[in-house]
C-alpha cells in the first residue's frame, strides 16, 4: 500500500474553513470525510482522514495558537465558499495566512448556498460568489457545487450530489475524478453482493435450524437431519480454516459433533476436531475500569503487574488471577509502572505529573511522591536503581534521587517532543532525542550538557547504545540512520536510508549488523563496518512495525500493519515458510500485528494485533498452534490486542487488549500421540452434549447460535460460570475415560490430571 510523502510531513489531510452561519454544512462535511476510507486500488493509504474543523466564534489566545498550529499543519484547506463567508473576515484571514505557507492550489472551494438555479457545474459562473481573499491568491479553477443542498433532506456523497463529492475527493487525492468515481462504484457494488451473501446464508442456516426442529419427533428421520446439519457445520467449517478462522472452524466442527450424528461421520468429526483443538486454555480474566496501558510480570512469574487509564495500577496472582493490591492509585492515567529494589517495591508515574514508589506487599506510598510539574510521559532508571530521569509534556528532563526524592542538579530539556532517555551504565551521563532533531548528552549530577549537541536531519525517533557505550545509533523520521561516536558525537561518514521513517532499530548481539525496519514496508540489515545493506530489503505490503532476531540469529521475525509476520534467513535474507498471517480487523478492514517475539529456544513465535488476538505459531513450519487468543469483538467493536508478557517457553501468556480486561492462558507443550490404536481421535467417549461447552471454557468464546458466523468472547462472569461447569464434567469424565491418552483436558491440565489419575 502507498503511503504518499507528502501526506506523511502533515498533521492533517485538510483543514475545513467556513462563516460560522455554514456550521451545519460544515459539521455534516467533516463527519463525511472522517467516515471516509479510500477504495484500496487508488494506491493510496486506506485508513480513514485527519481532518481540523475550524471553529471561528472561539478567540481565546490558547484556542487560536491551536486553530493555527492545525492550519499549518494540514495538506489542504477546504473553503466552503458561501454569501455568508463572503464577508467574514475570520474566512479571509485563514485563506491567506494558508495561502502564505502552502501552494495555494492545495486551497479547494465547496460553494453552498448559492444561486439555486445555477445548476451543478464545477467551474465558478460568478466571482462574486467567492471570499475576497480567495481570488487574490489563485484563480478559482476547479470546485465542488452544493448549491441547494438541504442538510435535512440531501446526501453529501450520493445523489444529485456525488459529482460535487467527487470532484471534492479529486482535489483532495489529485487523482482524476472519473477514476474515482468508478472505483467507488466497484466498492459499492462488491459490498452489495456481500451483504446478499450473508443474507442468504443466514436464511440458509435459519431454515436448515427450522427443518430440523420440526422433524425431531420422528427418532429416525431426526438422526438423518443431524447427520446432514452436522455435515453443513463441517462444510462451514472447512471454509473458516481456508479463511485462516480456526476459532470459528472450532466451534462448528463442536456444534456438529454435539448433534451427535452417525457414527461414520462423527469419527471423521473427531478426526478433523483433533487437527484444529486448542493447544492453549485460557486460565482467569482480570479486569480494569479502564483501558490497560501495560503489563509486567515480577523475575519469578508469580505476579503480574498492571496499569490501566483508570488512574490505577494494580498486583495480581499470577497462578489464579486473585487480586493482591488493589490501592495504588494516581489523579490521572497511569502512564508505567515497575518492580524496583529487589521486587521490595513498585514505581508508578503518571499523566498528573508525578511518581510514586509503592511497598510491593501492602501497596501503601513510600516517602513523598515525586513532582514533575507536567503530564509524565516517560522515565529511566539506572542500573543501580536510585536514581530516576523523568520526562515530560514540557519537553523537559529532570533527574531524581530515589532515596532522598530530591530533583539532582538543573532541568535539562529539548525544543520538542522528547522521545526518549537513557542512562549509561556507570551513571556519567544521559542521553534523550527528541522531536527538535537533536540528540543531547547530560551531566546527570548538574544537569549541564556534555559536549556539542548532536543534530539530526528530522525529528529523532529513536536511539539505542552498543554494548561498550561507545557509539550511539539513533533513526529518524525521514528514513535516516546514523551511527556516532559518543566522545565526540560526530556521526560515520556513511549514512544508512530507508524510504520512510524509520521506527525501530537494533544491534545483533555481536554488533556486527544492524536490523531496522519502517514506514517503506520493508526491514532491512547493514553491516556495522560499512553501512551497506547485508541483502535486500525484508519486504511487506504495509509498514513495518517491528523485528527481532531469534535467540541464535540464524533467522528474523518481522511483523507489519499488512496483517502478517514473517520469518527470515537472517544470513540470506530468504522468506522461510508462510506469512503468520492474521485475520482481518474487526470492520473487515486491514488490521496490523503490533508486536511478535519469539520463546529463549526460538521455536515458538507469539504474535498479537488489531484482529483482537494473540497467535502462536511454530517458528520451523510456520504452522498456527490451535486457536486465536481471543479478546472482547462483540458488535464489530475494535478491542484490538495492545500487548503481551510471556514465560521463557510461552507456555505461560498474557495479554491485555483496550476492551478493559487482561487473559491468562496456558499453553502446554502438547505433543501429537504416536500409534493411535485403531485410528482413535480426540476423545470419543467424552459426553457428545457437552462438546460446545468444552470448547466454550476452553476458549473463553462461544459461536452465534443465531447466524453461526460470529464468534464472540464471554463475559468475565459468565465465563468463570461456565467454565467451573466444565471442570466438574471433565474431571468427572477422565476418572472412567476410556482413551486417557487423547483427553483434551488432562492435555491442557496435565498437573491436575496426574493427581487424579496418573497415567502408566
Amino acid at each position: 500500500m502507498k503511503v504518499a510523502v507528502e501526506d506523511q510531513a502533515y498533521r492533517n489531510k485538510a483543514f475545513i474553513c467556513y462563516s460560522d452561519d455554514d456550521k451545519d454544512f460544515a459539521i455534516r462535511l467533516e463527519k463525511a470525510l472522517k467516515r471516509y476510507k479510500p477504495v484500496k486500488n487508488l494506491g493510496i493509504k486506506n485508513t480513514s482522514l485527519n481532518v481540523f474543523r475550524d471553529t471561528p466564534d472561539l478567540n481565546e489566545t490558547e484556542y487560536a495558537e491551536l486553530i493555527y498550529q492545525n492550519l499549518e499543519s494540514s495538506h489542504k484547506l477546504i473553503v466552503i465558499c458561501s454569501p455568508n463567508s463572503k464577508t467574514n473576515d475570520v474566512v479571509n484571514e485563514r485563506i491567506r495566512h494558508f495561502a502564505a505557507r502552502s501552494n495555494v492550489n492545495n486551497i479547494i472551494p465547496v460553494v453552498v448556498n448559492s444561486n439555486p438555479n445555477s445548476g451543478f457545474d464545477i467551474e465558478p459562473d460568478n466571482i462574486q460568489d467567492f471570499p475576497p481573499a480567495l481570488c487574490e491568491v489563485r484563480d478559482i479553477g476547479l470546485i465542488a457545487r452544493y448549491d441547494g443542498f438541504d442538510i435535512r433532506k440531501n446526501d453529501l456523497e450520493n445523489g444529485n450530489y456525488a459529482l460535487a463529492w467527487y470532484t471534492l475527493l479529486s482535489c483532495l487525492f489529485e487523482i482524476n475524478r472519473s477514476e474515482i468515481a468508478l472505483e467507488e462504484k466497484r466498492r459499492q457494488h462488491v459490498q452489495n453482493r456481500r451483504k446478499m451473501a450473508a443474507i442468504l446464508n443466514g436464511i440458509l442456516l435459519a431454515f436448515i435450524v427450522l427443518f430440523v426442529t420440526i422433524l425431531w419427533q420422528r427418532v429416525e428421520t431426526d438422526r438423518i437431519a443431524r447427520t446432514k446439519l452436522a455435515k453443513g457445520f463441517w462444510e462451514q467449517s472447512k471454509i473458516s480454516v481456508q479463511e485462516n478462522d480456526l476459532l470459528k472452524s472450532l466451534q462448528l466442527l463442536a456444534h456438529a459433533i454435539s448433534l451427535q450424528p452417525q457414527e461414520e461421520l462423527r469419527k471423521e468429526l473427531f478426526s478433523e476436531f483433533e487437527k484444529y483443538q486448542p493447544v492453549s486454555r485460557l486460565a482467569y480474566i482480570i479486569r480494569h475500569d479502564g483501558e490497560i496501558l501495560g503489563a509486567k510480570f515480577n523475575k519469578n512469574q508469580t505476579r503480574i503487574l498492571t496499569w490501566s487509564d483508570d488512574h490505577t495500577a494494580k498486583i495480581w496472582d499470577a497462578r489464579n488471577g486473585q487480586l493482591l493490591i488493589n490501592s495504588i492509585r494516581h489523579n490521572g492515567p497511569v502512564y508505567g509502572a515497575d518492580f524496583i529494589e529487589s521486587e521490595s517495591n513498585i514505581i508508578t508515574w503518571s499523566a498528573d505529573g508525578s511518581v510514586q514508589i509503592w511497598d510491593a506487599k501492602t501497596g501503601r506510598p513510600l516517602k513523598n511522591a515525586l513532582k514533575h510539574g507536567s503530564s509524565i510521559t516517560g522515565t529511566a532508571l539506572n542500573q543501580e536503581e536510585n536514581r530516576l530521569a523523568t520526562w515530560g509534556e514540557d519537553f523537559s528532563i529532570r533527574v531524581w534521587d530515589l532515596e532522598s526524592g530530591q530533583k539532582i542538579g538543573k532541568t535539562a530539556g529539548h525544543d520538542g517532543w522528547i522521545n526518549g532517555v537513557l542512562f549509561f551504565n556507570d551513571d556519567s551521563r544521559l542521553i534523550s532525542w527528541s522531536d527538535d532533531s537533536t540528540a543531547s548528552a547530560w551531566n546527570p549530577d548538574t544537569g549541564e550538557k556534555i559536549g556539542r549537541t548532536m543534530f539530526h536531519p528530522a525529528e529523532v525517533n529513536g536511539a539505542i547504545l552498543n554494548s561498550d557505550e561507545s557509539q550511539l545509533l539513533t533513526w529518524c523520521s525521514d528514513g535516516s540512520i546514523q551511527l556516532r561516536d559518543v566522545k565526540t558525537g560526530k556521526p560515520r561518514r556513511f549514512e544508512m536510508r530507508h524510504n520512510g521513517s524509520v521506527l525501530g532499530a537494533i544491534f545483533s548481539r555481536n554488533e556486527d549488523r544492524i536490523l531496522s525496519w519502517g514506514r517503506d514496508n520493508v526491514s532491512r540489515v547493514w553491516h556495522l563496518k560499512t553501512g551497506k545493506e547485508m541483502f535486500p530489503p525484508l519486504q511487506h505490503e504495509g509498514w513495518v512495525f517491528g523485528a527481532a532476531f531469534n535467540p541464535y540469529e540464524t533467522r528474523i521475525l518481522t511483523w507489519s500493519f499488512d496483517n502478517s509476520a514473517r520469518l527470515w534467513d537472517a544470513q540470506t535474507g530468504e522468506q522461510l515458510g508462510f506469512a503468520l498471517q492474521h485475520g482481518s480487523g474487526p470492520s473487515g478492514s486491514d488490521a496490523g500485528i503490533f508486536g511478535a517475539g519469539f520463546d529463549t529456544s526460538g521455536r515458538r513465535v507469539f504474535t498479537w494485533g488489531d484482529d483482537n488476538t494473540g497467535r502462536l505459531w511454530e517458528a520451523k513450519t510456520s504452522r498456527q498452534l490451535g486457536t486465536p487468543f481471543q479478546h472482547n469483538n462483540f458488535k464489530n467493536g475494535n478491542y484490538e490486542v495492545k500487548g503481551a508478557i510471556y514465560n521463557d517457553d510461552m507456555t505461560r501468556i498474557f495479554t491485555w487488549s483496550n476492551d478493559s480486561t487482561g487473559r491468562f492462558w496456558i499453553a502446554p507443550n502438547i505433543k501429537p500421540v504416536q500409534n493411535k490404536p485403531n485410528n482413535i481421535a480426540s476423545d470419543p467417549d467424552f459426553p457428545l452434549n457437552h462438546f460446545k461447552l468444552q470448547v466454550n471454557a476452553i476458549t473463553g468464546t462461544y459461536l452465534d447460535s443465531l447466524t453461526h458466523n460470529n464468534v464472540y468472547c464471554l463475559a468475565p462472569e459468565s465465563w468463570q460460570e461456565l467454565n467451573d461447569t466444565y471442570q466438574k464434567i471433565a474431571q468427572e469424565h477422565y476418572l472412567k475415560c476410556n482413551y486417557p491418552n487423547h483427553n483434551l483436558w488432562s492435555k491442557l491440565y496435565p498437573e491436575d490430571a496426574a493427581k487424579i489419575r496418573p497415567l502408566p
